[in-house]
């Protein structure tokens, strides 16, 4: 009878099949190609800029303030909401009309994969803008902060279109939809966001401008350092549910094995 022990090990021992030959050179093919694309990041600065937090700075701003717990540092813990908040022009001291056109980016810096819609965020003063474009549509730009969680997200927003034909932003985080050229959150009246109006600079030198108020007002009504998650504050308006955790005692009769207690996390 043609197999049995002596056949299995021609085939596994012997590899009369060339199997292990095929895998052999599988796995050199594999090693000869391999490339680690992180390494190729940091090894290229034109790569490594596309990972910036802003692209007019390489400056780095913490989006919530750091504690100590336990001799460990964390950020402050998220509260479970916060209340409405509505952002409009009218709340600047400086009317638009002294506003000034100032250049925050250049157009190499809305890089894209595609022919597609682009976002970057820029620093001006304390503040975190989102710039918008769209082809065919142009410029735009609002604040980087989401009100509804105070998160500096909407640059990574994707944008729509509303059925009256409004672009809009929605936060990739709840998706609250706010009009790019208003600032109107279209599915949530609660909120509003500054919208900016946005072009390229006149003069064709590849520049992004945008017309803004003193960074002294716009620090003082969106600045970082104004909606910055603090613990304090979200302690006094309740921690979310992911922060909140009881210390029990064990159920009686049951043995831990030694432990001196169970977590019982409250979801």
């Amino acid at each position: 009878m043609e197999g049995g022990i002596e056949k299995l090990r021609k085939v596994i021992l012997d590899d009369e099949l060339g199997i292990c030959g095929e895998l052999e050179a599988f796995m050199d093919n594999l090693i000869d190609t391999y490339e680690d694309e992180w390494a190729a990041v940091v090894k290229d600065p034109a790569k490594r800029s596309q990972f910036r937090q802003f692209v007019n700075t390489p400056e780095r701003r913490p989006q919530s303030e750091i504690i100590t717990e336990r001799g460990q540092h964390r950020p402050a813990d998220w509260p479970q909401s916060y209340p409405p908040l509505q952002l409009t022009p009218d709340q600047f001291k400086t009317g638009k009309e002294n506003w000034t056109w100032i250049t925050v980016a250049k157009k190499s810096d809305m890089v894209s994969a595609n022919p597609g819609t682009t976002s970057v965020a820029v620093k001006y003063g304390d503040t975190q803008l989102a710039i918008y474009h769209v082809p065919q549509r142009g410029y735009y730009a609002t604040q980087q902060m989401c009100p509804h969680r105070r998160a500096f997200v909407l640059d990574h927003g994707i944008i729509g279109e509303s059925p009256k034909g409004d672009l809009y932003v929605s936060c990739p985080l709840h998706k609250r939809n706010f009009t790019l050229t208003q600032g109107t959150c279209l599915n949530d009246s609660h909120y509003n966001i500054l919208a900016f109006e946005a072009r390229e600079t006149p003069d064709g030198t590849g520049g992004i401008q945008l017309h803004l108020p003193p960074v002294e007002e716009i620090d003082g009504i969106i600045g970082t350092e104004k909606w910055l998650v603090r613990q304090a504050q979200s302690e006094a308006l309740g921690l979310s549910a992911a922060a909140q955790a009881e210390i029990v005692p064990p159920a009686k009769g049951i043995d831990c094995g030694g432990g001196c207690g169970s977590n019982k996390l409250d979801w």
